[in-house]
């Protein structure tokens, strides 16, 4: 017997209530060996672009074959579609509402259908909670072994949230926003900051003279680590998912600059125009 593929879950349902709870018990229903994952079931609610993000951030840490079933479903019991997709390594399921944007344009081998097969989902769907009874046996089925073919017809086209990544690689300057808030209150940007530009996880010297400005508030210096900065003072460094962070040391950085996801932000290689950026 082939041993199934783990499914991880993403959602906005929370912990309070049974919902997350109840997808566990319709995937080891279908298949008892199916490991489950939780990876966050505290989105926002509705907030499409954080499980976006999020996905991004995560997805390539697991196995290949994982299946994703991602719900955060704001158009639950409208016509948007189901969708499962592949990037040829890993399958997600979800709404097909924006969701798998920064996934898919990280893929050249992305392939989607629109998901019809009624004998695969549970026999009465609700209008309100279709990760029970539609995504949640979809991922169950996939981590099975079904193929995406013979889930339903293929589809050429998704909705995509308007998602940008910007390389930051040399001298220069770059323009980028906030795209999510963590829960210690860093600022992740989408502004990446070239792999090749990074030693073992160590900024090069010359990127001590960068400069980020966020709400009229300059920062000097990119950091390597939180305790670059004394307590309570801003700074900015190349985060775990790539992107550069903004943060306060032991503080809440969205809150010291009144920002939010969608706050602008420039970063500039003080060595193009001199060390003063005062």
């Amino acid at each position: 017997m082939i041993e199934p593929s783990p499914v991880v879950l993403l959602t906005d349902f929370g912990s309070i209530d049974w919902y997350a709870g109840t997808l566990h018990g319709i995937i080891n229903k279908i298949n008892k060996q199916i490991v489950i994952i939780d990876l966050c079931h505290n989105i926002g609610p509705g907030d499409i672009s954080a499980g976006a993000f999020q996905l991004l951030c995560s997805y390539r840490y697991f196995r290949p074959g994982t299946v994703f079933c991602c719900v955060v479903d704001p158009g639950v019991g409208t016509d948007r579609r189901a969708i499962c997709a592949g990037d040829g390594t890993y399958i997600f399921v979800a709404p097909d509402n924006g969701i798998l944007s920064w996934v898919q344009r990280k893929s050249p081998q992305w392939q989607a259908v629109e998901a019809d097969r009624k004998d695969l989902m549970l026999e009465s769907i609700s209008s309100t909670f279709q990760g029970r009874d539609v995504f949640a046996p979809l991922a169950a089925h996939l981590a099975c072994g079904a193929a995406l073919h013979d889930l339903g017809r293929p589809i050429e086209t998704m909705k995509l949230l308007d998602v940008s990544e910007i390389e930051l690689t040399g001298p220069g300057s770059a323009s980028g926003s906030v795209v999510y808030i963590d829960r210690f209150g860093n600022l992740i940007t989408n502004v990446r900051i070239s792999p090749k530009d990074e030693r073992n996880g160590k900024v090069e010297s010359n990127k001590k003279n960068w400069m980020l400005e966020i709400q009229s508030r300059k920062i000097h210096g990119l950091s390597e680590t939180f305790a670059s900065a004394r307590p309570g003072e801003l700074l900015f460094y190349a985060g775990s998912s790539g992107f550069i962070e903004i943060a306060v040391n032991m503080g809440h950085a969205g809150h010291a600059l009144d920002a939010k996801v969608g706050t602008k932000i420039s970063i500039t290689a003080a060595e193009k125009y001199g060390q003063n950026t005062d």
